[in-house]
């Protein structure tokens, strides 16, 4: 026994199952969506002292930012030089 759109569609398959669709973004793009998704980010080198300060300015205020470090992602130097 079939129900609603399966009934019709013989190929039908649900979404749970499909493939995901993959679409490429470029580094500027990522940048303005990681920045987006949170009130407060930081872009930071691991090794970068400076970055150390600033993050740990932010947490000595009550304020934990979105921390993405760029030189653990995989495609960090183009996130760098976007």
């Amino acid at each position: 026994m079939q129900y609603g759109a399966a009934a019709e569609q013989p190929w039908y398959m649900p979404a749970a199952m499909a493939a995901p669709v993959v679409v490429a973004e470029t580094a500027a793009e990522r940048v303005e969506r990681l920045a987006s998704e949170s009130a407060v980010v930081v872009f930071s080198v691991s090794s970068c002292c400076m970055c150390h300060a600033v993050k740990r300015l932010f947490c000595g205020m009550g304020v934990h930012p979105t921390v993405h470090e760029l030189d653990l992602d995989p495609r960090g130097r183009e996130l760098e030089r976007a």
